[in-house]
């Protein structure tokens, strides 16, 4: 329901259970505390991670390739 009624994909991880978000806007250089949190997924074997401006997201997608994208 959450996942349609913001818009995403139909086909999205967060539908699989196999993707999260994790809020930025608490911290106070949350570019800074993104780049961390994405070595530190990419180093437990995330295959997906989105930069946003609020919000990253990091996905467990069956790829062999890691998906990256950023809309900030």
């Amino acid at each position: 329901y959450w996942n349609q009624k913001v818009g995403g994909s139909p086909r999205s991880q967060h539908l699989l259970s196999t993707a999260f978000d994790i809020d930025l806007t608490p911290f106070k250089d949350p570019q800074k505390v993104g780049d961390d949190i994405e070595d530190i997924a990419l180093a437990f074997g995330a295959k997906g991670f989105g930069r946003y401006n609020s919000f990253i997201h990091i996905d467990w997608r069956n790829s062999p390739d890691v998906a990256y994208w950023d809309m900030r």
